[in-house]
């Protein structure tokens, strides 16, 4: 008998949000452009800045998957917004899509990245506290 379905009964929503944003990172491969670094530890320790602010359970699912719809999800569906909405709720999907930047190299390739990050900067100032709590944390 396998005891990890059970275990991930017990875990909490934060805990199971770590473990998804940790396979959903690793099944493409994704690693920090500069030092080479497993991309989801840059998530992770978004999670843990959020965390000494806040217990808010789908907070912190939400920091853990904030990039996951736009590094993920293109090339591995099974990780988009039905699998975060089914395994986590509607309010974590809410937050991670007001998370998601909008302003990609892809969708306004006539922008520089200083512009693009100044339009989701502003975008992100008017959505809901924690979305911006959580993009504030994101520059680490």
């Amino acid at each position: 008998m396998n005891p990890e379905p059970n275990r991930r009964k017990t875990m909490t929503l934060y805990e199971q949000a770590k473990i998804f944003a940790i396979e959903a990172h690793t099944s493409i491969g994704q690693v920090r452009q500069y030092t080479g670094e497993p991309y989801h530890e840059h998530v992770l320790r978004v999670a843990e800045l959020v965390r000494t602010r806040t217990q808010d359970q789908e907070v912190l699912a939400a920091a853990c998957l904030h990039d996951v719809l736009e590094d993920v999800e293109p090339k591995r569906p099974e990780f988009g917004r039905d699998a975060i909405l089914e395994k986590f709720g509607s309010r974590v999907l809410e937050l991670v899509l007001e998370l998601t930047d909008i302003y990609t190299k892809e969708n306004h390739p006539d922008k520089t990245r200083k512009i693009r990050k100044q339009l989701e900067a502003e975008r992100l100032s008017r959505s809901e506290e924690h979305t911006s709590e959580l993009q504030s944390r994101e520059t680490i």
